[in-house]
């Protein structure tokens, strides 16, 4: 007798990887101080047209800008949560590496803290319909009182429709 799963693993995707600016408070400090000591008069000239002008002013705020913020490449998986940081993951790092030497404690009061983690981190989104329903008539501007109005007003005109079929 010859078995065969039935489960098929997922083919692994590669990881990507991407470039991103560290916005830190100094570093955007430092982006001011550039733009802060720029002789903008010198730069440009009466005679140069809009685009000419517009040209070298993007080019400079771009070179001040990679001069000032620096890069960092950042692996991305095809699974990854855009909410999940860095520290999240060195708490589900710390969090293995306690239950494999078994302090339970600590495991424990990692689990609290990932989990504090997440709810802080994760989008919160609307999980029952009844709750989609009420943001999306705050978002319209309807109040409760004019959405009970109208319930009220059916529940008139379907009273009156069944006591007419009744005569």
């Amino acid at each position: 007798m010859h078995l065969i799963p039935s489960y098929k693993p997922l083919s692994k995707s590669k990881p990507t990887y991407i470039n991103r600016r560290i916005y830190s408070d100094e570093n955007c400090d430092n982006l001011k101080a550039c733009f802060d000591t720029t002789e903008w008069d010198n730069l440009i000239t009466d005679d140069d047209d809009i685009d000419t002008k517009t040209d070298v002013i993007t080019d400079y705020v771009k070179f001040c800008t990679d001069l000032c913020i620096p890069v960092k490449t950042v692996k991305k998986y095809a699974n990854q949560k855009p909410w999940m940081t860095r520290e999240l993951l060195d708490l589900i790092d710390e969090k293995q590496q306690a239950h494999v030497d078994g302090n339970k404690k600590l495991y424990h009061k990692l689990i609290k803290k990932l989990t504090r983690g997440i709810k802080n981190l994760a989008p919160s989104t609307p999980t029952k319909s009844k709750s989609t329903w009420r943001m999306i008539r705050q978002m319209l501007g309807m109040t409760l009182k004019n959405s009970l109005d109208y319930h009220q007003k059916t529940q008139i005109h379907l009273s009156t429709i069944a006591s007419a079929q009744m005569i």
